[in-house]
């Protein structure tokens, strides 16, 4: 069972009612339907997360796609659903108040390491995209300052 008191099976495979009635909670399962539920599981949460980080302003990071696939992994493709002020700030890249809402969450006290990660990923995708967008606005732009550039360049 979970923390939530869910019938799991394998690496946190939720347990369907027919897959309950063929593995009893603390009967033994085959390392091939393990690996099996683990492939499809794992399957199901990238293309949730290849589809989430679609309406992201954003393009995403390795690290955050990881962490998004991580989430969908746990809570399930419809996390953002239950989660709704986090999945609300992301969308409107307010990351620093999605990484707060992280915390504030029964998920946070289920599972804090895990919280910890995407809260990680979540302010490391926000400082990626606050210094492009600082260099694609401020006068250190190369593409609009070529010519200060070669200035500076002669004078040293």
């Amino acid at each position: 069972l979970d923390s939530l008191d869910k019938p799991t099976g394998g690496v946190g495979h939720l347990l369907t009612k027919e897959e309950q009635v063929l593995y009893p909670v603390g009967t033994p399962i085959p390392e091939n339907v393990v690996n099996q539920w683990l492939e499809q599981d794992v399957k199901i949460a990238k293309a949730a997360a290849k589809n989430q980080l679609a309406e992201l302003p954003n393009k995403p990071t390795q690290q955050f796609e990881n962490a998004l696939i991580g989430v969908n992994f746990q809570l399930g493709t419809s996390w953002y659903k239950e989660h709704k002020k986090t999945w609300k700030y992301l969308k409107e890249g307010k990351y620093t108040e999605a990484s707060k809402e992280v915390f504030d969450s029964t998920w946070h006290k289920q599972t804090p390491v895990r919280t910890k990660d995407f809260n990680k990923a979540i302010l490391q995708f926000r400082d990626g995209v606050e210094t492009q967008q600082y260099f694609s606005n401020s006068a250190v732009n190369t593409t609009n300052n070529k010519g200060l550039f070669k200035k500076l360049k002669d004078l040293f």
